[in-house]
């Protein structure tokens, strides 16, 4: 169960589960709780299909400044119209929305939002909102 503690749209869903079907559903404790978490999960489902219908491949001039390395292990490498976020021998697909916002396309935190922007020194980096932001190393 620890494994599946993240803070995108799927994580939670995991830990509601575990904790209103196997403890509270089977002990008598909250019988309302399944349904709660089968809506829960419902409208989170809604969330990663509109997040879908959004989704475009990115286009390769945008990205280029971006490329390369960065501080915590953290790479951006495009192949062919794909672009990837990896850190270590992760590997996760990202895809751009309208508002230039990427999105995970894929791995356990579908639908996380990242965004590619430059300091005031023009180094780029990559922002993970509310995790954090790595600047790049090497391009």
């Amino acid at each position: 169960m620890l494994n599946n503690l993240n803070p995108g749209l799927t994580g939670s869903l995991w830990n509601l589960f575990v904790l209103v079907e196997l403890l509270c559903d089977r002990l008598g404790l909250n019988g309302a709780g399944l349904a709660a978490t089968v809506t829960a999960s419902a409208g989170s489902l809604a969330t990663l299909a509109d997040l879908g219908r959004q989704a475009r491949k990115v286009d390769r001039k945008t990205l280029e400044p971006y490329l390369g390395y960065y501080e915590g292990g953290w790479s951006l490498a495009r192949e062919g119209r794909e672009l990837h976020l990896a850190i270590g021998p992760r590997v996760i697909p990202l895809e751009v929305v309208p508002d230039g916002i990427y999105v995970m396309t894929g791995g356990p935190n579908v639908g996380a939002q990242i965004r590619l922007a430059k300091e005031n020194d023009g180094t780029p980096h990559i922002e993970r909102p509310g995790v954090e932001t790595v600047r790049r190393t090497t391009g």
